[in-house]
């Protein structure tokens, strides 16, 4: 069984500030940063880049540490990267925030 990006407390419920369903996702030469919440991950919205057939986003982990989050939309799927640069595979959302964000970032790819 896929393990989630992150393992959030029991009982606890996602952060999530929606995306804007009309805006479409900016592109590289957005520099002013836009965080979104989505449980315990901070999502760089203003960075979104098209790569391989997905978007990918800076993303700042529980620590602090920059990640970099894939969302494949076509198998809605995603994927993260550590500082390293190693992606760790597809999976599918596990939790209701990674469900969110995909349905999020997908939705803002197609405005």
């Amino acid at each position: 069984m896929p393990v989630p990006l992150v393992v959030q407390p029991a009982g606890s419920r996602p952060k999530t500030q929606p995306a804007a369903s009309s805006a479409a996702l900016p592109g590289p030469g957005a520099r002013k940063p836009e965080w979104r919440l989505y449980g315990p991950l901070r999502v760089d919205w203003s960075s979104w880049t098209a790569m391989a057939g997905s978007v990918v986003a800076p993303t700042l982990n529980p620590k602090g540490q920059t990640i970099h989050l894939s969302v494949n939309c076509q198998v809605g799927k995603i994927n993260v990267a550590g500082a390293n640069g190693v992606w760790r595979g597809w999976q599918a959302p596990q939790v209701d925030f990674e469900r969110q964000l995909v349905k999020d970032a997908c939705a803002a790819r197609r405005g």
